[in-house]
């Protein structure tokens, strides 16, 4: 009889029984989720870019298409421009464009 007495009273104590409930925080947005998209588009580096490259005598017949490389933390373009084969020791210059302002300035020169 005594163990008919724990045993219902062991049902209804687990009846009652909740689960805890255990609550995940969301997680944090990377830091280049909150980074804003870059806002010039690689025609525009590219006219820049030659626009500059012109104005210090570059002749860029002899040069390969521009590559680009974004910074979204510091909202800055790297406009590469590689010479075209045979390449010499050297044979590139790069130009630093502010995606926000659309300045720009050498950062290499051959």
């Amino acid at each position: 009889m005594k163990n008919l007495i724990y045993s219902g009273l062991l049902v209804v104590l687990l009846g009652c029984a909740t689960e805890p409930t255990v609550t995940t925080p969301a997680p944090e947005p990377s830091a280049n989720a909150l980074l804003a998209p870059a806002r010039m588009s690689k025609a525009e580096l590219t006219r820049i870019g030659t626009d500059l490259a012109k104005q210090e005598g570059y002749q860029l017949a002899q040069f390969q298409e521009p590559r680009f490389e974004w910074d979204p933390r510091e909202r800055l373009w790297t406009v590469w421009f590689l010479r075209k084969p045979p390449v010499v020791t050297g044979g590139y210059f790069t130009i630093r464009v502010h995606d926000n302002s659309g300045d720009a300035h050498f950062l290499h020169k051959e």
